[in-house]
């Protein structure tokens, strides 16, 4: 799929005069079908922000997902998708007791794996017995950029409680995809029995959406400060994503655990693991892990799989950051550790780190330099990035009380990049190594101008600390980071 930075089709950009700026796909509200059913649907969205397609659906009482399976299985919950590369269905379903999203194509011509279920890899949670969301990147379905249609349904049989009528005895609970019968089916009112009750949103038709590799209001976040096409957007003046609030409890972009063993701690994010597919990682400590959402955004650009191997404190050099011996010691052993997985992966081409900032000094520098050199011949491409600049004091009151007042952010809260931007000695060491597989990126046009570092880009939240860059503001640098290190 071709990198685009696409406009969203939900609502996302909005002229300055009109409603408030829509961040998330808009909900569909749906009237009362079945009165008690459990899987009456009450409200659904779905739809693409940033790198993810972002599902929500609502029913009018409680369910549990072991109870369902496919829609011949007669209980289902199930988005329907229509669209470029993929047609098909996306079912609730279960696994090892947590709930999971499966995929049937239903393409036309078939596709090689129509009529098989797969499960996608997606994050699902369940806030209450009632909803469901879930999240997954547009190629789990192989969704490519463009429009695409969507609607959401549901099927049930009326369970013993609600009696019999005129179609004859009640259907008995439908069994989940493990062959297990729910033991305690919900009284299912207004519903025939002779055949599943179902229900739709919408009820005629299919709602409208975009995918793209990024989907982001116009403008947003390093868009605004791209050299090659500056650009601002009204509609974003006073508006903060995320406030400083949420910012201090929302994490980095979701990476999987494996199951490999050892101190490393691999953990894997981008497009899954596949035979062919170019495999990258991302290693060091909290300053490398806080770009992980930018290189989510390159991964599904360019089609490949990313493992992240981090930990905190411990920046990626074969001598350690000497704060303290038993840290020293931690580190020299997790370093070790990750150096022996690249070993053990002689698949991995590139490699992207970056660190926090230490005192830049000569030895420093070499450190850093021998740490390169020591890696195995099969590492092609290593880009350093330099670190992200800090702050002297906490920007985060200054930015919630300027967003309480409705006034702009950015340049009111920010400070000089003379303090904010020190010596970075792992960047300075990529532009002098000399190494030919060794390539500097440096991104601060994006954080800071000639004397300031701002608080706030493009409406985006730039820091949640006083180091550590939001996973929103990382994101929007995707296409950036991945211009630089395709050399543009």
């Amino acid at each position: 799929m071709p990198f685009v930075l696409a406009l969203a089709s939900l609502g996302l950009v909005v002229p300055a005069h009109a409603a408030p700026l829509r961040l998330t796909p808009p909900t569909h509200a749906d009237p009362i079908d079945a009165a008690g059913g459990p899987l009456d649907l009450r409200s659904v969205s779905f739809g693409q922000v940033d790198t993810q397609l972002q599902l929500s659906i609502e029913t009018g009482a409680d369910w549990k997902p072991r109870t369902l399976g496919p829609p011949e299985s007669g209980r289902s919950l199930c988005l329907r998708v229509d669209g470029p590369g993929a047609k098909g269905l996306v079912c609730v379903d279960t696994e090892a007791g947590r709930p999971v999203l499966r995929y049937r194509s239903d393409s036309d011509p078939p596709a090689a794996d129509a009529g098989d279920w797969r499960t996608l890899i997606a994050a699902v949670g369940r806030p209450d017995d009632a909803m469901l969301l879930a999240s997954f990147p547009p190629s789990e379905l192989g969704l490519e950029e463009g429009a695409f249609s969507w609607s959401v349904e549901s099927r049930w049989f009326a369970s013993p409680a609600a009696g019999t009528g005129a179609g004859g005895p009640t259907a008995a609970a439908a069994p989940d995809a493990a062959g297990n019968a729910d033991a305690t089916p919900a009284t299912d009112a207004d519903c025939p029995v002779a055949t599943p009750c179902a229900d739709r949103i919408p009820d005629g038709g299919a709602f409208g959406a975009r995918s793209a590799v990024l989907v982001q209001p116009r403008c947003f976040g390093a868009a605004s400060r791209d050299p090659q096409r500056p650009c601002s957007n009204p509609a974003l003046r006073t508006l903060v994503v995320p406030t400083p609030s949420d910012a201090v409890i929302t994490p980095n972009a979701p990476c999987e655990p494996t199951d490999e063993p050892g101190l490393a701690h691999p953990c894997t994010f981008g497009r899954p693991t596949a035979p062919g597919r170019e495999h990258v990682l991302l290693v060091g400590d909290s300053h490398a892990s806080h770009w992980r959402g930018a290189l989510e955004v390159v991964a599904q650009t360019d089609g490949w799989s990313g493992t992240s191997i981090t930990r905190s404190g411990c920046p990626f050099t074969v001598r350690p950051n000497a704060q303290d011996d038993r840290r020293d010691k931690a580190c020299a052993r997790w370093f070790a550790a990750a150096r022996r997985w690249l070993v053990a992966h002689p698949e991995v081409e590139t490699i992207y780190t970056s660190s926090h900032v230490l005192a830049d000094t000569p030895e420093r520098r070499k450190d850093y330099q021998r740490t390169w050199a020591s890696l195995p011949k099969s590492v092609k491409r290593i880009y350093v990035i330099r670190d992200t600049p800090k702050v002297d004091y906490a920007q985060a009151p200054c930015v919630s009380r300027r967003l309480r007042y409705g006034l702009p952010a950015g340049l009111a809260c920010s400070q000089p990049r003379k303090t904010n931007l020190p010596p970075d000695p792992n960047a300075a060491a990529a532009r002098t190594s000399g190494q030919s597989r060794v390539r500097p990126i440096d991104l601060t046009r994006f954080f800071c101008g000639q004397e300031r570092c701002l608080a706030v880009v493009g409406s985006v939240l730039v820091r949640k600390d006083n180091e550590h860059m939001t996973n929103d503001f990382s994101t929007t640098l995707g296409p950036y980071l991945r211009r630089a290190a395709h050399g543009g």
